[in-house]
C-alpha cells in the first residue's frame, strides 16, 4: 500500500461532502488514507477507532454512499478513481477480488456494482453495519443504485486511469424508490431517519423550529446510549418527543448547554 493518498477537491468540496459532521468527514479521511491501490479497507472498524469516530459515522458514510460496505467487512471507497491516479509500475492489485469482482466504474470513474450483485445488496435505507448492506451514492439522500448492464474493463496495468478528473457533474442511474420512500438521515450523528414525506408532515404539524430540536434533542440521546431504547419508528419518537417536551425545562423553554447559560457577574459557577 502507498504511503500517500490524494484527494480530488470535485469530491471534498461538493456541499454534500462538507455537510457531513466532523466525525464522519475526518473518518473518511482516515479511510481514504488506509486503502489499498483499489481502494478497499479490509479492517474499517480498526481505523474507526484510530480516527477515534464512531459506528455512527461509519453507519452514516455508508448511507450517504460515500463507502460501499460488503458482507465480508471489507469497504471501498466510491470516489477512489477520482482521487487517485498511480502510475503503472507503483500499482498493486487488491488482495479483495472478490469483492472487486462486485464492482464496476460509471462514466466519471465512481465504483457502482455490477448488476449481477444488486441481490446481494441491501435496497432499504438506514440499515446497519451488521447486516453487511451495500449501498452507493454521494447525495444527500441515501438512495439504492441499479448498475447499467455493460461491463466495464478492469483497470489497465499498461497506461494511466483516464478518468476525468476535473468532471464536476456526476450521473447516476437510480433504482425507483419503494412505496414508502427512502428514508434520509437526519441530525449531527445520522440516527434519526425520515421520509420526505413523514419530515415535511412532521414541519406542517410542529413547525421547522420545534422539529429541529427534537431531532437533535433525539439523535443526541441516541447516540449518548448506543440507542439503548432500541428506537426504530422515528417518526413516532419526535411526535412524542414533542408531546412530552423531552429536553424542555419547567418553564417549557428548551434547555440550553451550559456554554450558552447567562452569566450574572460576581457568582461562581461549577
Amino acid at each position: 500500500m502507498a504511503a500517500r493518498r490524494m484527494f480530488s477537491t470535485t469530491v471534498m468540496e461538493t456541499d454534500a461532502f462538507l455537510d457531513l459532521p466532523d466525525k464522519a468527514k475526518t473518518l473518511y479521511f482516515y479511510l481514504c488514507m488506509n486503502g489499498d491501490d483499489d481502494g478497499f479497507v479490509g479492517a474499517p472498524k480498526k481505523v474507526m477507532r484510530i480516527a477515534k469516530s464512531t459506528e455512527a459515522a461509519l453507519r452514516l458514510l455508508v448511507d450517504r454512499g460515500w463507502i460501499i460496505w460488503f458482507d465480508s467487512g471489507v469497504v471501498v471507497i466510491t470516489d477512489w478513481r477520482l482521487h487517485n491516479t498511480l502510475q503503472n509500475d507503483r500499482y498493486k492489485e487488491t488482495i479483495y477480488k472478490k469483492e472487486m469482482a462486485m464492482l464496476r466504474q460509471d462514466e466519471t470513474g465512481r465504483y457502482v456494482l455490477r448488476e449481477n450483485s444488486l441481490e446481494t445488496a441491501c435496497i432499504q435505507s438506514g440499515s446497519n453495519l451488521e447486516t453487511g448492506c451495500i449501498q452507493t451514492g454521494s447525495k444527500l439522500e441515501t438512495e439504492c443504485i441499479q448498475s447499467g448492464s455493460n461491463p466495464e474493463t478492469q483497470h489497465n496495468l499498461t497506461e494511466p486511469n483516464k478518468t476525468e478528473q476535473n468532471k464536476t457533474k456526476r450521473e447516476r442511474e437510480d433504482a425507483p424508490a419503494p412505496a414508502g420512500g427512502f428514508k434520509n438521515s437526519h441530525g449531527e450523528f445520522g440516527w434519526v431517519k425520515l421520509t420526505d414525506a413523514e419530515h415535511a408532515e412532521l414541519c406542517r404539524e410542529m413547525g421547522q423550529t420545534e422539529l429541529k430540536r427534537c431531532i437533535a434533542y433525539v439523535d443526541e440521546s441516541a447516540q449518548a446510549t448506543g440507542n439503548k431504547n432500541q428506537w426504530r419508528d422515528w417518526n413516532v419518537i419526535l411526535r412524542k418527543c414533542h408531546r412530552e417536551g423531552w429536553g424542555k425545562g419547567r418553564d417549557g423553554k428548551p434547555k440550553l448547554p451550559p456554554a450558552e447559560r447567562p452569566r450574572v457577574p460576581g457568582a461562581v459557577y461549577l
